[in-house]
């Protein structure tokens, strides 16, 4: 049975262990193993999301099949009014390609309604084609492309994907 919790600080080694098991196996082939490494270490350590999570700007969920940790996303409202940017959407690597992602949209979606937020956004990376149909599929579209330098002579080249808070 599947179930979304949020996130406490005591869930974050096990979120991180996760994390970068989905990194290693999902991202190799779209970005250098230097980059993973990179912007891992900056939004995705114990460290790292222990701030976000104390900042509460964001927000941690993770979805769990029969107590098993099976996925995660974050999410947090953004600068311009209305609009809840989805920060973090992961599922483990054996549980990929179920629809799961769905349930933490869903949810995530559920909080914005409630919190009277318009529209979710997303950034994923353009040559994501699997999330990329996943996202068009739930209601996303393509709003603008995005190339933002990260540091360390990386640079994120991401679509910005955003779809309508349904009611």
């Amino acid at each position: 049975m599947l179930e979304i919790k949020p996130v406490t600080i005591e869930d974050l080694p096990i979120i991180e262990k996760l994390g970068k098991l989905i990194w290693n196996h999902n991202f190799i082939s779209l970005i250098s193993q230097e980059q993973i490494d990179y912007m891992f270490a900056r939004g995705y350590t114990y460290e790292a999301m222990k701030k976000e999570i104390e900042s509460n700007k964001v927000s941690y969920i993770k979805l769990l099949d029969i107590k098993e940790l099976i996925g995660f996303g974050a999410y947090g409202a953004t600068n311009n009014t209305g609009e809840i940017q989805v920060y973090k959407l992961y599922i483990h690597p054996d549980h990929q390609y179920k629809g799961l992602v769905n349930n933490l949209l869903q949810y995530i979606e559920n909080q914005a309604a409630q919190s009277h937020y318009k529209y979710l956004t997303l950034s994923v990376n353009k040559n994501n084609k699997a999330a990329i149909s996943s996202y068009l599929k739930y209601g996303f579209a393509i709003e603008k492309s995005l190339v933002i330098d990260i540091g360390n002579g990386f640079v994120m080249d991401d679509y910005l994907m955003k779809k309508p808070v349904s009611r």
